[in-house]
């Protein structure tokens, strides 16, 4: 089999990443070689797929852990990756939203030419972008009415 299989150089090379990732990503369980020879591994070529699989789950904000559970669901309907996805989808659409604030406040100290953005007169294009009640422990007398 060894002529149909990678050893780890090769497959990190055709996958993108650094070899030590393989072995990283072997022990927890989320690669794993078809055989040893001479105490190394050796791959299928299908893991190079896997990897970038690998890479693309965490780029999307999965944990390792996460990925594992997406590739390994193998069910009908795979109701655990559905699971999961669904909740990663929320928790992106938050992440955009106070990428958008955020976005918003710089463009808007951008723009301004106050002194602070605390004493700015053309801040109420910012105000919007606060909570709507102060955190524990903050001046509820500084927040907009």
């Amino acid at each position: 089999m060894t002529g149909d299989t990678l050893g780890i150089g090769e497959l990190a090379e055709r996958a993108g990443v650094t070899a030590s990732r393989i072995p990283y990503y072997d022990e927890r369980g989320l690669v794993s070689p078809v055989e040893r020879i001479g105490g190394r591994r050796r791959f299928a070529p299908s893991a190079v797929r896997r990897l970038w699989l690998i890479d693309l789950c965490t780029q999307s904000g999965f944990t390792l852990a996460e990925t594992k559970l997406l590739l390994a669901d193998r069910g009908r309907r795979r109701a655990a990756s559905r699971k999961l996805a669904h909740q990663k989808l929320s928790d992106i659409t938050v992440q955009i939203a106070q990428l958008h604030a955020a976005r918003e406040l710089i463009e808007t100290g951008l723009r301004c030419t106050c002194p602070s953005l605390e004493d700015c007169s053309c801040a109420a294009d910012i105000w919007h972008l606060l909570p709507s009640e102060p955190a524990s422990g903050a001046d509820a007398t500084s927040m907009p009415g």
